[in-house]
């Protein structure tokens, strides 16, 4: 199963008719300027907090199976995270990635890689960074009102036609202009939603949040993978 976890799961589609248009978007900057707009308030707001952390719910959906709801939680602190997800913990010191699998009672050890669509760890942050490398076009697909509400949803879709994502959502709430929930749609028919709960800016955190301590787990199998 992939591991996509957030503050914000993801991505979009090679031949897709975007919203009411039937027209084919092949260059990034062909995006929509009204979604670049919302985007780049997003940036602005994640730029200049030193850290978050936040509360989830990621639904995922495979073809003829019940969907599955899993609750989660991260934190952000610059280049450090932690996500936690059931049985599952992934964290970085922002040199160290430890992968810990309770049930299995091992905890792997790699060496940090940045955080994106491929490597199944996504988070706000995260999506900005998609944003920045111009690998995708977007629009502004609707604004819908939900219980007074409105929520603007944009949609992106990848530049590359051998993505194994074929598109993403991304909703946002327009007035507090924070990110309610973005759903990734893979080609296999496989789709994650990721629901944003509840968010936290700008707390401070150990450094020891960020690293795995084998000494308070004596008995755990550790399987270094570090160059």
């Amino acid at each position: 199963m992939r591991n996509i976890i957030l503050v914000l799961l993801l991505s979009f589609t090679t031949n897709i008719m975007m919203g009411q248009s039937d027209v084919q978007y092949t260059a990034s900057n062909e995006s929509d300027p009204a979604a670049k707009k919302i985007l780049d308030k997003l940036k602005t707001k994640f730029n200049n907090i030193t850290s978050m952390e936040a509360k989830f719910t990621l639904e995922i959906t495979i073809p003829e199976q019940d969907p599955i709801f899993q609750k989660g939680s991260f934190i952000q602190n610059k280049e450090k995270y932690r996500i936690e997800i059931q049985d599952k913990t992934i964290m970085s010191d922002g040199h160290s990635q430890w992968y810990h699998m309770q049930e299995q009672n091992e905890v792997q050890i790699n060496n940090v890689e940045e955080l994106d669509i491929n490597s199944g760890v996504l988070t706000p942050t995260t999506l900005i960074k998609i944003y920045e490398k111009n690998e995708y076009v977007f629009i502004l697909a609707d604004e819908i009102s939900k219980k007074g509400t409105i929520h603007q949803i944009i949609e992106f879709k990848p530049l590359d036609e051998d993505a194994d994502i074929f598109k993403l959502t991304l909703v946002v709430d327009k007035k507090k202009q924070e990110i309610v929930s973005f759903k990734t749609f893979f080609k296999d028919g496989i789709r994650y939603k990721l629901i944003l709960d509840k968010m936290t800016e700008n707390k401070k955190y150990p450094n020891s949040t960020f690293v795995f301590d084998t000494k308070q787990y004596p008995d755990i199998y550790v399987e270094d993978l570090r160059d």
